[in-house]
């Protein structure tokens, strides 16, 4: 998907590090991995599967559409972060929120 990728002005110096768009169930298993790597350098046994990925998009992604208010973060062709903002209806109107999901190699 050559149309996905976003052109952002991080500020980071980091070789190889692009943004681009969500692209479907074919990140799951990319996602699974940074958040079982995020899970492990917080110090948590945890593995996080693409089926656990794809359950809780089903389930939580009613207020989001992922290719539009998703940001997957690369390094090198690798996903190593994302983004998404969540709109929840309130009381009194529309609130955002975010969540992230940090590198897999925090450290580094």
């Amino acid at each position: 998907m050559a149309d996905d990728w976003l052109d952002v002005e991080s500020g980071l110096d980091i070789p190889g590090l692009c943004f681009r768009r969500f692209r479907g169930e074919s990140d799951y298993a990319s996602i699974a991995e940074v958040l079982t790597g995020s899970q492990r350098a917080d110090g948590y046994d945890r593995m996080v599967t693409r089926e656990d990925i794809a359950a809780a998009y089903a389930a939580s992604l009613r207020n989001c559409d992922p290719r539009t208010d998703m940001v997957m973060a690369e390094v090198a062709g690798r996903l190593v972060g994302k983004q998404c903002l969540k709109i929840w209806q309130a009381v009194f109107g529309l609130i955002g929120e975010t969540e992230n999901s940090e590198p897999a190699e925090k450290d580094s």
